[in-house]
Formats: structure tokens, C-alpha cells, sequence
């Protein structure tokens, strides 16, 4: 690791990117030592193109100015970044990742890759971009699938009455998040620590919908003695904020609707194909596990909307630069008609009508990054989403 283990005080972002590059310099046979079938078998890989200067400032930055990370932590970006570096210099600026693909319907990579790095990082590498990530995505796509078997069977009013707060949470979250949030917090404080109470708001809602169980309780005895720390108190980390966000008559409803609906799915799919309670890939040891079913559910129609989008996107002239799961990556943005004229085609395409994206500009470190900022500075500029406004409004 040539910038963690060398005297490089000093050093310009150029100079210590030939310094890198220079010190150990990466071969193609090195290169096929990392990636064995790498030549034999190229479509089993998926490229991020590297912005070789983005990275270059990105590793000049941990190097010389963080102070928030750990030096073991630091190093190790700084390792990993150096290696993509490299790898990329060696290979026509592409950077190689393995798929692995899981059963449930997500693509993984193996080693280093896109997903797995910090995001901070993911900017470094990518340089600047945009992401577009869909909003709401598991809530919504239950919300769409429970529309449609409801339909024979309830009116539109009654569909809204019994799922109110789902709705309420996809049609206007704004509101819906104003008023978890004041149920859940006794004061605002400063802007970050409204952002990052929102993030845990929605980690506790996402857990929520995937079945967490509705409890406060750090702990649960097992056979094996207590452990398991349950979602919600391991998202909140407190005993009172976590009663208090369960306690929110907005959450409790939209907790009781979240598990109606599951059912809704689990009990229609077994109708429709009564032998999947015998399926290996959906059981805990020998019982049937709804929750695993639903997630493959869910992850089969992630990625075969988000394969809608990134080819719809290609229509608009965008070359898609990473996916991330529910999310995909393009250099410049698609502009607001077309990411209008994008979320009505998913709609029809997939007929869900909740199939709303967000869209988040990373500035990446090509061109910003100073020995004066710290990560904190940073990621302000590395990532601004069009949702900020929402944490804005929490407490106006």
C-alpha cells in the first residue's frame, strides 16, 4: 500500500497518482492472477469505469486530511482504492467485478466491487454522477401487488380506508415523516442531526415492511442464551426513542397494515402454487419461512424493473455506470421530463403506479476536494439528494 505505508507529505494529487501507479506497477499477468478467467470467461464480469483523478484526490484526501476514520480503517480504504486504481490503469480504465448472483434474484460481486465500498468511495471512484435510486421501493411494490388482489374484492375507498397510512407514507411522506419524526423526537436540533434522525426513521420503517418485529427489546433468549438484538432497538440504539417511535399512531397503523399485506401476498402465491411451502430456498430448517419468500418476491421484480429502467435509460442516450440493487448509476442526469416520461414508463411497464425515483448528484472528488475539508464537509458536496427538503420542513 504505497500511499499508507510511504512518506508522501507533500506530494500534489498528480504527483502522488504517478507515485502510486509507479510503485509496484500492476502487469496484465498480474492482472489475470486477480482475475483468472477474467479472458476465458468475460461475461461473467460486469466494469465500473474508473475516474482515475477522482480516485487519485479521493486517496490524497484519506491520506492527508480525514481525521474522522480509524487509522486501520483509513488504511484500508486507502488499500482498496490503490488497488482499483491500478487495476483500472492497467485496463483501459475499467475495473472488473465477479458477478455472484444470489438465488433470491440479486446480482453481487465478489472481492472489491461498487456495492461493497463506502459511499464516499463509490464517488471517489465513479467521479461525478448521478444516482437514481427508487423511493419506497418494497412498500411499494406490496402496496401495488395487494392493490391488484384487492381489486375483485373492495372498492377504491375501501382500499384506502384499510391502507391508509401505506398510502399516506407513498403519496405524501413529507407529511408522513413530519409527523413520525415529532412523535418520535421531543426537539429538532441542528440540520445534521435532523438528516440523521431520518435515516434512522426510515431504516425503521424499511425494517418494518421486511417483518421486523415491533419490539423494544434488546435482547431475546435463545437456546444458544440471550442474543439476537432485535431491528428496531438495534436501528435506535434506545430503549425510550424506540417506544416512542412504536408508540406513534401513524407507525402502529402502518405496522398492522405492513403485516395484513404480507399475508395477502404470502396466502395468494400459496393458492396459486401450493407446493412452494416445500421449497428449500423459502425455509428455516424444515418450516416454512414467509419472510424469505417475500424477499425473493420482492428482489425477482427489483431486478427485473430496475433491467426495465437501465434499458429505457439507454434510450435516452445514458450509459448506466453501476447498479446498486434498487438503484442505478449514469454520468450526467437524465434531466426532469425524462425522468418524468422514465417513472411513467415503469409504471405501465410494470403496472405499479407507486414507482416513484429519487435522484441524488455525486460530485465525486475530481475537482473539490481541498486539505481543508474533513468527511463530514465532504460528503455535503460528494452527495446532494432532491429529498434534503424533506428534512428542512421537519420542524419549520
Amino acid at each position: 500500500c504505497v500511499a499508507a505505508n510511504t512518506n508522501t507529505q507533500g506530494m500534489s494529487k498528480e504527483v502522488l497518482q504517478d507515485h502510486i501507479i509507479s510503485t509496484y506497477p500492476m502487469t496484465s499477468t498480474d492482472l489475470q492472477d486477480y482475475f483468472p478467467d477474467y479472458q476465458t470467461d468475460p461475461d461473467t464480469y460486469d466494469h465500473v469505469i474508473v475516474d482515475s483523478d477522482s480516485l487519485a484526490n479521493y486517496i490524497h484526501w484519506l491520506k492527508f486530511t480525514s481525521n474522522k476514520l480509524s487509522a486501520d480503517k483509513r488504511d484500508r480504504q486507502i488499500e482498496d482504492a490503490e488497488f482499483i486504481l491500478k487495476v483500472a490503469h492497467v485496463n483501459a480504465g475499467l475495473f472488473p467485478m465477479k458477478r455472484n448472483p444470489s438465488e433470491f434474484g440479486r446480482t453481487y460481486y465478489k472481492q472489491i466491487n461498487i456495492q461493497s465500498v463506502p459511499k464516499l468511495m463509490r464517488g471517489g471512484i465513479l467521479g461525478e454522477c448521478w444516482e437514481y435510486d427508487v423511493r419506497s421501493s418494497v412498500i411499494g411494490w406490496k402496496a401495488s401487488w395487494v392493490e391488484r388482489l384487492s381489486n375483485p374484492y373492495m372498492t377504491a375507498a375501501e382500499f384506502r380506508k384499510t391502507f391508509s397510512a401505506t398510502l399516506n407514507y407513498l403519496e405524501e411522506k413529507r407529511d408522513f415523516m413530519y409527523t413520525v419524526y415529532r412523535d418520535t423526537f421531543s426537539q429538532a436540533g441542528e440540520a445534521s442531526v435532523i438528516e440523521a434522525n431520518m435515516k434512522l426513521i426510515k431504516q425503521a420503517l424499511t425494517a418494518i415492511s421486511f417483518g421486523a418485529r415491533a419490539t423494544v427489546a434488546c435482547w431475546q433468549y435463545t437456546p444458544n442464551g440471550f442474543s439476537n438484538r432485535t431491528a428496531i432497538s438495534g436501528i435506535f440504539k434506545d430503549h425510550d426513542l424506540a417506544r416512542a417511535f412504536l408508540a406513534s399512531p401513524s407507525i402502529n397503523k402502518f405496522k398492522n397494515e405492513q403485516t395484513l399485506m404480507d399475508k395477502c401476498i404470502v396466502e395468494s402465491f400459496k393458492q396459486e402454487c401450493p407446493s412452494i411451502v416445500h421449497y428449500k430456498l423459502f425455509k428455516n430448517a424444515k418450516r416454512f419461512n414467509k419472510s424469505k419468500l417475500m424477499a425473493y418476491l420482492y428482489q425477482q421484480e427489483e431486478a427485473r424493473y430496475m433491467q426495465i429502467a437501465v434499458e429505457i435509460v439507454a434510450g435516452f442516450g445514458q450509459t448506466t455506470l453501476a447498479r446498486i440493487h434498487d438503484a442505478f448509476i449514469v454520468r450526467d442526469t437524465i434531466g426532469f421530463e425524462h425522468k418524468q416520461e422514465l417513472e411513467l414508463l415503469m409504471q405501465e411497464e410494470t403496472g405499479n403506479r407507486f414507482w416513484r425515483l429519487g435522484e441524488t448528484h455525486i460530485d465525486g472528488f475530481a475537482k473539490h476536494v481541498t486539505t481543508e475539508e474533513d468527511e463530514k464537509q465532504s460528503f455535503k458536496f460528494s452527495c446532494t439528494s432532491v429529498d434534503e427538503e424533506m428534512r428542512e420542513a421537519v420542524f419549520a
